[in-house]
């Protein structure tokens, strides 16, 4: 087992950044690069200034009644439902993942999961929340520690999954004010339409532009943990 309570990945990207030349807030050449990282669309990604920032503009534009948390997860979740005037409903994954959810809710799993870093096959409980015509909003932030597969193989199959990614914790910057949303290209252009158009640090662009770029940073951040 991996212990991911300090968070931040204790390897660091080789970044090169001289922030006096930055002059000019662009993320065209970071989508591109996340597109090439994660591989899907760059119309399939949504960028957020923080990973509050992401939780509170999903669930805000979900707008839904009930939202089913299974924890432990990040607190920030039940926080954020709580303030946006949802019913949380918390099921303890240590005790069974089969507990039922309300029909047309809010479905949020951390996969790999928060704290402990266990990762979980989500086939038969993407088909349950199919059947009940769930939201399903799957945390990765910690996935690009592992070599496993992303819940973005879903999105073919269903159309309500939303895929949200903290990329401070794996690219080793607790200041880095960065996280994504992946989903469906319609769902993209949805929730988009909320969204201001230049709320992202330039500084933090770059970071993650270079970080990105550093092709063996990924590898080595995984066979670091293989000898954990």
């Amino acid at each position: 087992m991996t212990d991911f309570s300090n968070e931040i990945n204790f390897l660091k990207p080789n970044v090169q950044i001289d922030y006096n030349k930055i002059d000019t807030l662009e993320n065209k050449k970071l989508l591109n690069l996340l597109e090439q990282r994660y591989k899907l669309n760059k119309n399939q990604i949504e960028l957020f200034n923080g990973h509050s920032s992401g939780i509170y503009s999903i669930l805000k534009f979900l707008k839904l009644k009930y939202c089913f948390i299974y924890s432990p997860c990040d607190l920030e979740y039940k926080e954020a439902a709580s303030n946006l005037d949802y019913e949380v409903r918390l099921i303890n994954r240590f005790e069974s993942l089969s507990l039922p959810i309300k029909k047309q809710s809010v479905v949020l799993f951390a996969n790999p999961s928060y704290l402990d870093g266990t990762y979980y096959d989500l086939e038969k409980l993407f088909e349950y929340w199919t059947s009940m015509d769930a939201t399903v909003i799957i945390d990765e932030s910690l996935l690009d520690f592992s070599n496993n597969k992303s819940s973005i193989k879903f999105f073919k199959e269903y159309s309500k999954v939303y895929v949200i990614k903290n990329l401070s914790k794996f690219y080793s910057n607790a200041q880095l004010n960065i996280s994504t949303i992946f989903s469906s290209k319609k769902n993209i252009d949805d929730l988009r339409k909320f969204e201001p158009r230049n709320k992202l640090s330039k500084f933090d662009i770059k970071y993650l532009e270079e970080s990105l770029q550093d092709s063996k940073f990924k590898a080595i951040s995984n066979l670091s943990l293989i000898h954990i």
